[in-house]
Formats: structure tokens, sequence, C-alpha cells
């Protein structure tokens, strides 16, 4: 019997996991909350071409990496 999986952390310290999020517009259908979300088909969309995205860690971290992922759906 073997072990099964439907997804894998790379990241075992995800600062994103409990930081707030606010986003300067959003679509109703793909609020900014979906960035959280460890599912890449969840996503966020703006309402414009000049949005932007605030990560509030809560206090200073040191981040040694940051990671962004392509939309799978559009690019």
């Amino acid at each position: 019997m073997g072990l099964r999986c439907s997804m894998i952390t790379f990241y075992a310290q995800n600062l994103l996991d409990s930081s707030v999020l606010t986003a300067s517009t959003a679509n109703a259908q793909y609020p900014v909350t979906n960035i959280q979300n460890e599912f890449r088909t969840k996503v966020w969309r703006s309402t414009s071409n000049s949005d932007n995205v605030v990560i509030d860690l809560g206090t200073a971290q040191d981040v040694d990496s940051l990671c962004l992922s392509a939309n799978w759906q559009n690019g």
C-alpha cells in the first residue's frame, strides 16, 4: 500500500499564510485572499492595469526567497 499525496509543500515556513493582504482593487470572483490559497487554480484578479497588493507580515521578517507563479490559465 503506497502513500498518496495531493500536494507537496516546498517551503515549510510560508510567511504569506499568516499575513494580512490588502489589494488596491479586486474582482469580486477572485479576491486577494486567493493568493493565500495553496492551489494554483485560485487566483487574484484586479480590476485595472495599475494595481498593487500590500502584504503585511505583522512584524519585521527576514525573507530569503520569494516565489511567484504564472497563472496557468492565461499566463
